[in-house]
């Protein structure tokens, strides 16, 4: 194989990383992203929509999946058992970010296949009977606030 061609594969290669990395990948993380940020009124401060369920099941609320602080903007159920939650933080990424990652290690739950970039995080999470994924993003236009989407399931 030539120098050039492995080139090319090479640049085809990344190209498809970045485009999977690129924002959210999982579709029910990207619907709860925007949920949380449409969310956001004036000032920037949280307020969900007219009609939107905000309340966590039982099940879901005695988990520690959400940051100190967080207004949830949104609950739905999904196929498999699946709750997604979108909330917003009214504090910058860089803060929220190393708090939810305790909160989850010293609730029993782990984190693994995570990444961070430098305005958003995903991370998949397991134990205590469930598995899921959470994101956090800055707030497209305000950066004193975070969102946060939480997919979560029984690990059955």
């Amino acid at each position: 194989m030539s120098a050039l061609l492995r080139g090319a594969l090479a640049g085809v290669a990344a190209l498809a990383v970045l485009a999977a990395a690129g924002g959210c990948a999982d579709p029910d993380l990207k619907a709860a992203d925007a949920e949380a940020t449409s969310a956001l009124g004036s000032g920037c401060h949280p307020s969900p929509s007219p009609g939107a369920r905000t309340t966590l099941p039982d099940d879901v609320a005695a988990l520690p999946l959400l940051p100190d602080g967080a207004v949830v903007t949104g609950v739905e159920s999904r196929s498999g058992q699946r709750t997604v939650v979108s909330a917003v933080v009214e504090r910058p990424f860089d803060e929220v970010l190393p708090q939810l990652r305790r909160t989850y290690e010293q609730g029993g739950l782990v984190l693994d296949h995570g990444e961070v970039e430098e305005h958003d995080a995903e991370s998949d999470f397991h134990g205590q009977g469930v598995k899921g994924r959470w994101g956090l993003r800055t707030a497209a236009g305000c950066d004193g606030a975070t969102t946060v989407s939480v997919v979560v399931a029984p690990a059955s």
